[in-house]
């Protein structure tokens, strides 16, 4: 029996550790694959728990068999300390674990998807420009909580608008009042974020229909929060549907 007094968080050595965890089946995971850059890690023969930190906060990653250790890891972390967790089969295993382990759900979000999407349009299809990336930075982190967003960073953020990924809308005065994030992979693309402020962001929407028609785009796939029922209601009114894939997202308290 492990004690948890024993539970250290390492970072050196994570590449080999991390090959050998993919060889084993695993009754308890969430990851799906990050940027391991200043990540630390755990493990032993059975389980391999992975810790990235954020700016205020941390993400918890794990491949696991083991119940009793991964209640001891769970209760050694600190607070803020959040959990993703993808299923389409519920979490009904998982929530004694993260019960006992101090966590709390703190969002849900559902995976919705288009195929045979609108045509689109370009009315004032504007794109967003570098002088932007403060603006658009402060307003994600006023419309989404970093803790279940997945927010970019401000590196990120601008590697998105050089890109031409970021639609937006502009006040009278061109400041950005309403965005839309959307990333193109192949035939697929992904909606990273969409916020507005100015009643008009299905304007957004149909830009970037346009835009992916313009790149023979098949699929668009997206997250939406459970709790922002206008923005299912506009994405099923346009014919998104849902793909069954639930994100439950917990956080240490």
């Amino acid at each position: 029996m492990m004690e948890t007094s024993k539970i250290e968080f390492v970072r050196d050595g994570l590449s080999s550790v991390l090959g050998d965890a993919f060889v084993t089946k695993h009754a308890f995971s969430n990851y799906f694959g990050i940027d391991l850059n200043n990540v630390s890690f755990y493990g032993d023969e059975n389980n391999l728990f992975l810790v990235k930190p954020y700016d205020g906060f941390s993400r918890l990653y794990l491949m696991a068999n083991d119940e009793l250790v991964i209640k001891q890891v769970l209760q050694s972390l600190p607070t803020n300390c959040c959990i993703n967790i993808p299923s389409k089969k519920g979490i009904d295993l998982w929530l004694p674990l993260l019960q006992e382990g101090g966590y709390k759900r703190i969002a849900t979000y559902q995976r919705y998807y288009y195929v045979g999407y609108r045509k689109g349009n370009t009315r004032n299809l504007n794109f967003a420009e570098l002088r932007d990336l403060r603006l658009i930075n402060e307003e994600l982190h006023h419309f989404f909580s970093p803790l279940t967003g997945h927010l970019p960073n401000i590196d990120e953020l601008k590697v998105m608008i050089e890109s031409k990924q970021i639609v937006v809308n502009r006040d009278a005065d061109g400041f950005v009042n309403g965005a839309l994030c959307y990333q193109i992979k192949g035939k697929k693309a992904e909606l990273p974020f969409w916020f507005d402020k100015t009643g008009d962001g299905l304007a957004l929407l149909f830009n970037v229909f346009f835009l992916c028609h313009q790149s023979n785009v098949r699929q668009i796939v997206f997250w939406v929060n459970d709790v922002n029922t206008s923005t299912i209601a506009i994405h099923k009114m346009l014919g998104a549907q849902e793909d069954g894939l639930v994100d439950y997202i917990f956080n240490k308290q």
